[in-house]
């Protein structure tokens, strides 16, 4: 990787090349120690790209309140719920298509879903009963191949 002594000879490269690497701004930073970046008040826990009408939809069907009045795990939850929505119409239409590699690509989103759906059965598990729970994650870190996520 390029490196370069000074952040103005070689900024603008740098900023197309990986935003990531730039230092964060000493204003942006918390007044207790400089730790990390301050959120501005108001802001949202983490960004969605579903629609106002799903994410209501979805908190009303499993929370009965408002999406707006849930807190960061039922947010979470929602969001879940939405995505297991998601992956389920993916694989629908990749069914339907006529592309060259469309089974292995049906298999591995098929796999994907039963896999999050075993560690979404095992998270609910753990109140009740932690050793299969417990079982069922040590399972699913055996079949799932390490260069995956």
């Amino acid at each position: 990787m390029l490196r370069c002594a000074s952040l103005a000879r070689c900024g603008p490269a740098l900023v197309r090349l990986r935003p990531a690497l730039l230092p964060v701004a000493p204003a942006a930073r918390t007044a207790a120690g400089g730790v990390g970046p301050r959120a501005p008040r108001g802001r949202v826990v983490a960004f969605s790209h579903h629609s106002k009408e799903e994410l209501e939809e979805v908190a009303q069907e499993r929370f009965g309140q408002p999406y707006d009045t849930l807190d960061t795990d039922q947010k979470k939850a929602v969001g879940g719920v939405i995505g297991g929505r998601a992956m389920r119409e993916a694989a629908k239409y990749v069914a339907k298509s006529k592309a060259a590699d469309g089974e292995a690509r049906l298999a591995a989103i098929t796999d994907r879903i039963a896999t999050s759906e075993q560690f979404v059965a095992a998270r609910a598990m753990i109140q009740t009963n932690p050793t299969e729970a417990l079982r069922v994650c040590e399972v699913l870190l055996r079949t799932i191949p390490p260069d995956s996520q």
